[in-house]
């Protein structure tokens, strides 16, 4: 009797400490974060700008001006975006199985979803970076430009070593 006792402590214990452990991880992980405005997105950005380059008041606000656009563009495209998932994958069963019907969603319709388009084609999204370089380029400074270069081209550096 002693040993049920016991052993069924030693289990519950254990079940305590597992459910810590994963608690722990989740609280790390934490949920998907909300999705910054395009305005506070936009002054987040220039901070770190401002930060980094030391910005005039004038300078801040244009580039502020400039993120802001940018930022919701980002934006529009995103909630053009919701709810386009990927196709479904092939039933995997299907060459065991080849007279099983594929699989029905609740309205007994064989569920087919859009294929995502991307966010941009890169053609379009270069001569944007270009043209938002050259709008930079007029409102830094030569010094604080060549700066900006630099730390984007580390980031840059960092995410591909690390594949981010």
């Amino acid at each position: 009797m002693n040993h049920k006792i016991l052993f069924t402590l030693f289990g519950l214990f254990c079940c305590n400490i597992i459910t810590d452990i994963a608690a722990q991880t989740f609280e790390k992980r934490g949920f998907p974060q909300e999705r910054l405005s395009p305005e506070l997105t936009a002054r987040k950005k220039t901070e770190q700008m401002d930060k980094l380059l030391q910005l005039s008041e004038k300078q801040f606000k244009k580039i502020f001006k400039l993120n802001l656009k940018e930022a919701k563009s980002i934006d529009v495209q995103r909630k053009n975006r919701q709810g386009i998932m990927p196709p479904p994958m092939p039933d995997r069963n299907q060459d065991k199985f080849p007279d099983r019907p594929p699989m029905r969603n609740f309205f007994n319709e064989v569920p087919m979803r859009p294929h995502p388009q991307p966010l941009q084609n890169p053609e379009k999204l270069k001569k944007e970076t270009r043209k938002r370089e050259k709008k930079l380029k007029k409102i830094l400074t030569e010094e604080q430009y060549n700066t900006w270069k630099e730390y984007q081209k580390s980031i840059q550096d960092y995410k591909h070593h690390n594949n981010l």
